[in-house]
């Protein structure tokens, strides 16, 4: 029995490093889109550019998001980072206290706005830590129609 706890705890570790936070290395590590679909079928979207900007939209809906529509907002701004932490300027707030449970009627700038990225590992891709209790993460895309 405590051999099969151990090997279970050996494994846990395992998966656990390599997925973890750790310091972003470069601008280029980071670069890509990131969506995250709401419950109520929305979808936030963050595209980081290596240049140190990004691109925020807003989609009322998934398959708005998926065929490339319009989206309901859209804003831009720059970026910086300290160790994992990414720290936007000027970005849109979308929800009550990072719940993605509670979306606002219209988002509000916020002056700073900051998320961890995770680095990514074998079975998912990078993402950005919004609220981890909540589980707000933005996930890097590289097909659309893979967000579900």
């Amino acid at each position: 029995m405590r051999k099969r706890i151990l090997g279970y705890l050996f494994f846990t570790s395992v998966l656990m490093i390599g997925c973890g936070s750790y310091d972003i290395e470069s601008p280029s590590k980071v670069a890509g889109e990131y969506a995250f679909h709401f419950k109520t079928g929305e979808v936030e979207v963050v595209v980081m550019h290596e240049d140190m900007t990004y691109q925020q939209e807003f989609y009322r809906t998934l398959a708005a998001y998926q065929q490339r529509g319009q989206p309901l907002y859209v804003n831009s701004g720059t970026w910086s980072y300290k160790g994992n932490k990414i720290i936007w300027k000027n970005c849109f707030e979308f929800t009550e206290f990072r719940n993605p449970d509670h979306l606002k009627t219209v988002p509000e700038v916020f002056g700073l706005n900051s998320g961890a990225w995770l680095v990514p590992c074998d079975w998912i891709d990078a993402r950005i830590d919004m609220n981890d209790d909540m589980d707000y993460k933005l996930v890097r895309v590289k097909n659309r129609s893979d967000v579900r």
